[in-house]
């Protein structure tokens, strides 16, 4: 009578394992899921930071290309001011004017390359951010194989 308690306690304890392996095994299938949509949706945001990044770039070629052009002008206004003594006072003021759009340009420039900066630097951490889901995608595997080896013996 004793050892048929014991076999009872013990079936209970194996249908309460059995019951824990598979709960265990259906979370590490949505761990897996979890980590997959992680995976495609750190993927999206790289390639998302790639095309800002690649955007910036261009932004910033442009506003280099406006700041010689700015240099180019201010230039060119020196000149109008040697040469016609009659527009001195519009000349100074276009110099003037040409001198706060080239601040305000190196001021963009420099915006822009802390953004750049920033994105190149978020586009890391999502890239190691991928990595490691993928990591965890692996252990997920590793422990969903080690759980089908513990079931079958």
């Amino acid at each position: 009578r004793g050892f048929a308690v014991v076999a009872d306690e013990i079936s209970k304890l194996a249908d309460q394992t059995f019951s824990s392996v598979k709960d265990i095994s259906n979370l590490i299938k949505a761990g897996e899921n979890e980590t997959k949509h992680g995976i495609n949706t750190v993927n999206i945001v790289v390639l998302s930071l790639s095309k800002i990044i690649d955007g910036v770039t261009r932004i910033n070629q442009m506003v280099e290309s406006m700041s010689e052009f700015m240099n180019s002008q201010y230039s060119t206004n020196q000149d109008v001011n040697r040469e016609a003594s009659d527009v001195k006072e519009r000349s100074e003021e276009i110099k003037n004017a040409a001198m706060e759009q080239k601040n305000a340009t190196n001021e963009i420039v420099k915006s822009i390359s802390t953004i750049t900066e920033l994105t190149q630097a978020n586009a890391i951490g999502a890239e190691e951010m991928a990595a490691n889901a993928k990591a965890i995608s692996q252990i997920a595997e590793n422990l969903d194989e080690r759980v089908e080896d513990f079931r079958n013996g």
